[in-house]
């Protein structure tokens, strides 16, 4: 049976996961990057490295989804937001969203 979750349930259950996956085109084609993430004041927020194919891709309408399954019991949650994505520049935001508890996975 599917439930529809919501706003509220929605951020919940966003702001307990740690990944999630970001869909977006690369080169015209579609592409799913798995990313880890946090919430700041109900937005996603990743990391992306300057100049990587992901930085470059994730610059306008992207969807997300974050999910979690439990095969022993039989059910299971998916969140999926779709929205405009953009690169966080503002200094005092990107030190604000350098607060959050999101480990970044290479370098940069």
């Amino acid at each position: 049976m599917v439930t529809p979750l919501s706003y509220d349930e929605c951020l919940e259950l966003l702001a307990a996961a740690k990944v999630g996956r970001v869909a977006l085109n690369v080169g015209a084609l579609p592409s799913i990057r798995t990313v880890r993430f946090a919430l700041s004041a109900g937005h996603v927020v990743f990391r992306a490295a300057p100049g990587s194919a992901l930085a470059r891709a994730a610059m306008g309408v992207v969807a997300f989804q974050a999910d979690h399954f439990d095969p022993d019991a039989g059910t299971g949650w998916c969140v999926e937001v779709v929205g405009h994505s953009e690169a966080v520049t503002h200094p005092t935001l990107v030190g604000e969203l350098a607060r959050l508890p999101l480990e970044a996975w290479a370098a940069g």
